[in-house]
């Protein structure tokens, strides 16, 4: 019971960016549950340190921590937390410029989560690949997040996310007319983007092979 309220504690300290805070306790919890062999709490742990790593610009750290999380899920057979934090770990990775490694780990994550039905994953890779692409145009990427902001399976931490990513946006696309853009994204749901976008990697890797 105290790490699982130390988790979610931790989890909100990073919620609210004091990093600091959600280190030290993700830490401490990390190391009760190590002892206890408490595997799934160990690696949610190591999931959310992951991101404070992210957090901090330094990627390397992130991405060992985020591995070591991805081997505890699959080792306790949970898929759901080991689609997520591989959606983590591609994020990490495309942050870090290894661009096609982390995008074949995003359709991996997105496929599963087609597969299990998982919405809020779906929004989630999806949020995840908007930050490490590049090739996308800016009025794109707003129709996207806007799409998910307004999408009502996205959960909270994505819903920041995703409001991170668009106040970083050139200040052009921000002051867009809003009525028309809304519109466009509307139009197209989370699912649909997702679709096309991964669908697209998928035709582009056996057009290649």
């Amino acid at each position: 019971g105290l790490v699982f309220c130390m988790l979610y504690l931790g989890s909100t300290a990073l919620a609210l960016g004091n990093l600091n805070l959600a280190r030290e306790i993700l830490r401490e919890s990390n190391t009760i549950s190590e002892n206890k062999r408490d595997w799934w709490a160990q690696a949610f742990g190591l999931d959310l340190l992951g991101q404070v790593c992210i957090s901090e610009f330094q990627y390397q750290p992130a991405i060992d921590l985020l591995e070591q999380s991805i081997s505890l899920f699959q080792k306790i057979g949970d898929l759901f937390g080991s689609a997520q934090t591989t959606i983590h770990l591609g994020l990490a990775l495309g942050l870090l410029n290894s661009k096609e490694k982390a995008k074949l780990l995003l359709l991996n994550a997105y496929t599963s989560a087609v597969e299990a039905k998982w919405a809020p994953l779906i929004d989630e890779v999806l949020v995840a690949y908007t930050a490490i692409e590049t090739e996308i145009s800016p009025e794109t990427k707003l129709a996207i997040l806007q799409s998910v902001l307004s999408h009502s399976s996205a959960p909270a931490h994505v819903r920041a996310q995703a409001g991170r990513l668009r106040s970083r946006l050139p200040l052009t696309v921000k002051t867009m007319q809003a009525d028309p853009q809304e519109t466009f994204a509307s139009q197209k749901e989370p699912e649909t983007w997702a679709h096309d976008i991964f669908h697209s990697m998928i035709k582009s890797s056996e057009h290649l092979s």
